[in-house]
């Protein structure tokens, strides 16, 4: 997702890259490439097992997400997206952060403290981060650009904790860490298919 951020930025910096990011093929690529890997890893447990490949299929996965955010940002073409991919980056780093944090994930209540700590210490550099960015782009409503944009950050950490702790750990074998790392991607899929619904709902109020 950080690297989600980046390319989406640079989707929105001049006329050409926003002509080459919004093309369909580029959107058709990125969505195949995502379900193709998926499909792979899903399907076949002799490519989880063998760790290079599916780290490698892992790293086509998030190239293709990539890829579909900065579709989303050319073809809306909004610095607000920029920062509401970037809230979801943080609030996956904060989960990331307090997952590192914890020795085990057996006792769930001390993971759960860690999780809420590592999302604490992602929501501190995520205000740092978006000061930042504000001082980049012009926004029109800055007060509701930085209140939507919160909501988000704390909306995706509360899901992204929620389902590592009480669905993904619980039903997940340690030694297939693939299939775990493939089941937090697809909650990051499903954060950002809610995310494109509501966006193109919000393009067609606007036209």
């Amino acid at each position: 997702m950080a690297a989600a951020t980046v390319v989406a930025y640079f989707a929105i910096q001049s006329n050409s890259s926003r002509a080459t990011a919004s093309s369909i093929w580029v959107l058709l690529a990125s969505v195949g490439t995502m379900l193709g890997c998926a499909y792979a890893l899903l399907m076949n447990s002799e490519i989880r097992k063998d760790d290079m490949k599916g780290f490698w299929i892992l790293i086509a996965a998030t190239a293709g997400l990539c890829g579909t955010v900065a579709w989303v940002a050319a073809w809306t073409n909004w610095a607000f997206i920029v920062c509401m991919v970037m809230a979801i980056a943080s609030a996956a780093g904060g989960v990331f952060f307090g997952a590192w944090l914890s020795k085990t994930s057996k006792n769930r209540e001390y993971l759960t403290r860690n999780l809420i700590l590592g999302g604490a210490a992602a929501f501190g550099g995520f205000l740092v981060l978006m000061w930042l960015i504000t001082k980049v782009f012009v926004f029109k409503g800055k007060q509701s650009t930085w209140f939507l944009v919160i909501m988000t950050f704390i909306g995706a950490s509360m899901y992204f904790g929620y389902v590592l702790t009480y669905v993904i750990l619980p039903s997940t074998n340690g030694e297939d860490w693939i299939m775990g790392v493939l089941r937090i991607f697809t909650q990051f899929g499903i954060i950002v298919a809610i995310f494109v619904g509501i966006l193109i709902s919000l393009c067609k109020k606007k036209n």
